[in-house]
């Protein structure tokens, strides 16, 4: 307690001596709130460790993405050829691939190709047509050699209009019954299903799921800057302004709510859950909209006849009587997001890979091609975390007098940005695993080399679970995965360590004397401190108050 009080008074002091200096930095304090975790001063973080003594995404190639570097070749002075062809792998973690195109160490131009989505696109297989419906039981006893119980019941020829099933049960007989023979008589009814609204739903399921590739590329040279975005179905070659792109292989998660069965409306689509049974299943939209009497009636009722009546229980629901909430499309889950497009079943799978084979035998003039004007990248101090998945964050300026491209190499990433006059700016995510970040990167532009100094102080974070990170859904591959350990870095506090080492030494001594002190005189020892304690409190809590009372 003593050493709590201590530090506290300190802490007030430190704050009344400079609260001139802490008006002046009251924004960048309020531009730190902004961050999970705030950065410490140098004196606080002095004082906190004593304490613990005392106590006990940018448009190019980043590391995460792959980069392919291509030389021109030139056959004929300026007639130069660009001859490539490789396999491109695209995941979850890595949608972009950056291809750089270069002449003699200068950069020419680029091609980024980055998955934008894989869709996937039902192919449907009709089951049946429906209509919400309600049940309704029909009932009529009749004796023996009677007449049909149809006629006798009041508006049951409503029966012969709309769908359903009939069945009869014997029943009584005699004069108890109503009947003057003594055979017994029979009790008759019909479950009819009476349609309530003419909205008709297709009930369907997927029989196959057609793949689509979404690719934006963009090429860049300092003749043309093109942004097309590609649609490519798997295993057909696609041309595009030169290049050859064909989707070889396909990696695909295994979604069990894909094979579910699908009900769409004019307006609307739904998922239809397992367990759900249609009272009438109609051929074709034709029949349920117009001859809905002429389906086939499903036996979904249980029904039980007594002396006078018949009573039924029917488990059949309408299709939308289940949650909307859960079962409306658009549905969004994890790793798949299923929407309706037209009369269009899509589902984008956000863990699907795919293998790109890119090719190109393009024609350059390189006189055309080898522009390098002057340019000049700023960036601005770094923020985030280290060794954690959030990473670092910066941005990048790129001036230039035209338009261009810039290579720039740090110490572990490369980063392509792009240049124009308009000073362009690209958030970039860098990844570091030291918390005093000052990575030196170098950029050639105007047949020179510059250095761009990217520099911050990085906070710690634990790391993501990777089955979060990697967006696993099975609780198998989670349970069989090794934890992960992730320590912070310690350089900081070592030099801090170093840098007071009497205050550190200091306080070791200090809570050493005391403990000593403590174990041999324990109770009167325990009583001064718990005094001396208290009046250091009182001063720290005057302190305080005048301290207030200056800034009010």
């Amino acid at each position: 307690m003593l050493t709590i009080a201590a530090i506290f008074a300190f802490i007030a002091k430190k704050f009344c001596s400079r609260k001139a200096n802490m008006r002046s930095k009251r924004g960048y304090q309020e531009a730190s709130q902004t961050f999970p975790l705030a950065h410490f001063r140098r004196s606080s973080f002095v004082i906190l460790a004593v304490l613990c003594i005392t106590l006990t995404g940018a448009t190019g190639c980043q590391k995460a993405h792959i980069r392919h570097d291509v030389n021109l070749i030139c056959l004929n002075g300026t007639k130069c050829v660009l001859e490539f062809d490789n396999e491109l792998s695209f995941n979850t973690l890595q949608n972009e691939v950056c291809v750089v195109l270069r002449h003699e160490n200068s950069t020419v131009g680029f091609l980024n190709l980055k998955v934008v989505e894989i869709r996937n696109i039902c192919k449907k297989q009709t089951l049946f047509y429906t209509r919400y419906t309600e049940p309704e039981t029909f009932y009529q006893k009749r004796c023996p050699f009677m007449w049909s119980w149809i006629s006798v019941k009041s508006g049951a020829e409503i029966c012969t209009k709309i769908s359903g099933y009939s069945m009869c049960s014997n029943t009584c007989a005699g004069l108890a019954c109503g009947c003057l023979t003594p055979f017994p008589g029979c009790m008759f009814f019909r479950v009819a299903y009476v349609p309530r609204t003419p909205r008709v739903y297709h009930v369907f399921k997927c029989a196959s799921w057609l793949m689509e590739a979404h690719v934006k590329m963009t090429l860049s040279t300092p003749k043309e800057h093109v942004e097309e975005s590609i649609v490519l179905d798997p295993y057909i070659p696609t041309e595009q302004r030169g290049w050859t792109l064909k989707v070889s292989s396909i990696k695909h998660g295994h979604h069990a709510i894909l094979l579910q069965r699908f009900a769409e409306t004019k307006t609307s689509t739904i998922l239809v859950d397992d367990n759900w049974t249609a009272a009438v299943k109609c051929a074709n939209a034709e029949l349920a909209s117009n001859q809905f009497h002429k389906c086939e009636a499903q036996h979904t009722c249980a029904c039980v006849p007594n002396k006078i009546s018949v009573q039924c229980v029917c488990s059949s629901a309408p299709v939308y009587s289940q949650n909307r909430t859960i079962t409306m499309l658009p549905l969004r889950r994890p790793h798949l997001e299923i929407s309706r497009n037209n009369f269009a079943v899509i589902a984008i799978e956000k863990d699907a890979g795919v293998a790109v084979l890119l090719s190109t035998k393009k024609r350059f003039a390189i006189a055309q091609q080898v522009i390098d004007p002057p340019c000049r990248v700023l960036a601005s101090e770094l923020v985030g975390c280290y060794s954690c998945q959030e990473a670092a964050r910066t941005t990048l300026s790129c001036y230039s007098s035209r338009t261009r491209q810039v290579t720039l190499d740090c110490s572990e990433q490369s980063l392509l940005l792009s240049c124009s006059d308009k000073n362009e700016t690209t958030n970039v995510i860098l990844q570091y695993d030291s918390a005093h970040v000052s990575d030196n990167c170098y950029y050639k532009c105007g047949g020179q080399t510059h250095t761009l100094n990217i520099r911050g102080t990085l906070v710690y974070h634990s790391s993501i679970p990777q089955h979060v990170a990697l967006g696993k859904e099975s609780t198998e591959e989670h349970a069989l995965q090794m934890p992960q350990l992730s320590l912070s870095d310690l350089r900081p506090l070592i030099s801090t360590f170093k840098e007071h080492w009497h205050v550190a030494l200091a306080s070791v001594a200090g809570v050493g004397i005391l403990a000593l002190l403590t174990y041999l005189f324990r109770p009167v020892v325990l009583l001064l401190l718990l005094k001396f304690a208290a009046e250091v409190l009182q001063a720290a809590v005057n302190i305080i108050f005048a301290c207030l009372r200056g800034f009010i």
